[in-house]
């Protein structure tokens, strides 16, 4: 993770880290990485109201475990329905939006410099099939970067096996999101059907799947 970070220059021990902290496992394993490698970081939790009493106890957790570490936390409560009956966007639209605008106006506030987003290579590899079923150029099949603008994503370097299993060792604590299990989103029939699939026939298939988008993103880099 140290040796990620700064080769990458992600950030240093000279900024602000604002860790965005759902709950689950990988923003829970990135709080743990951050704190132990002694960045200065605060935590900000998104409560999108989506899943009624699971949502308010991903609250929960997040906000005992930051309190653990001795580390600020905000935290914020979204009308996520209602903002979509607004605008007409789609759930997944709706809350992002919500949530980058508030991680942008709590680094004005506080002085944050980076804002950091647990997203890891399984996630990557997930974006590029669904860009590659809607239809996409070069850039489409580049995955998640590890870093645009301020937000930097510094589990890029691992797997969701790894972040699990380093979960399991250390005792860290953390929220397993109903919603994950169903197939009614894109993403989740991607996870949950074709991925375990292909690893079937390809075992390393995340491993070579990273390297894949890695020279995807150096040819358009290069363009």
């Amino acid at each position: 993770f140290n040796d990620y970070v700064t080769r990458h220059e992600l950030f240093s021990r000279q900024d602000k880290i604002l860790l965005t902290v759902s709950g689950g496992v990988d923003s829970m394993v990135l709080m743990s990485l951050c704190v132990n490698s002694g960045y200065n970081v605060g935590v900000a939790h998104c409560n999108f109201g989506l899943r009624g009493q699971e949502s308010d106890e991903d609250e929960i957790l997040v906000q005992e475990r930051a309190r653990k570490y001795g580390i600020e936390c905000y935290n914020k409560r979204f009308d996520t329905v209602g903002e979509m009956e607004r605008t007409g966007e789609s759930m997944e639209m709706a809350a992002r939006r919500l949530r980058y605008t508030w991680f942008a106006e709590l680094c004005e506030k506080h002085g944050y410099t980076v804002i950091a987003v647990a997203h890891h290579i399984d996630d990557s590899i997930e974006t590029f099939f669904i860009n590659l079923l809607r239809g996409t150029g070069l850039r489409g099949l580049t995955g998640i970067h590890k870093q645009v603008g301020r937000v930097v994503r510094p589990l890029m370097c691992a797997t969701r096996k790894e972040i699990l299993e380093y979960a399991m060792q250390k005792h860290i604590p953390y929220r397993e999101d109903s919603s994950n299990k169903t197939t009614k989103y894109l993403r989740n029939k991607i996870r949950l059907g074709l991925i375990p699939r292909i690893r079937e026939i390809s075992p390393r298939f995340p491993f070579i799947m990273h390297q894949n988008i890695e020279r995807l993103i150096s040819a358009q880099n290069f363009i």
